[in-house]
């Protein structure tokens, strides 16, 4: 059986940050969400406490079996779509040698 397809969709940077990409505990979460997790409580950019109800859902998720991993293999794929979208861009960049 093949691998299902996904149809490629061109954002600007807001509408891809309001993505809903995530559901845990019965909320739903966009991509800046769990972005901003992973940067300002987790540690990517600095270790924070959560304040907000997302931000402890999101601590709670970690906190799971699996839940961890889960988060973190959603931020590989979303690096992956971001490096997808500026391809173009960066062939553009390239100087001939």
């Amino acid at each position: 059986m093949a691998p299902p397809t996904a149809e490629v969709v061109e954002l600007k940077l807001p509408a891809f940050l309001k993505m809903e990409c995530a559901i845990a505990s019965g909320h739903r979460y966009t991509v800046h969400d769990v972005v901003d997790y992973f940067a300002h409580i987790a540690g990517g950019v600095h270790r924070g406490s959560p304040s907000t109800n997302c931000e402890r859902t999101l601590t709670e998720v970690q906190k799971m079996p699996f839940g961890a991993s889960s988060l973190v293999q959603f931020m590989r794929s979303t690096g992956e779509v971001v490096l997808l979208g500026v391809e173009a861009l960066h062939r553009a960049a390239r100087f001939p040698t």
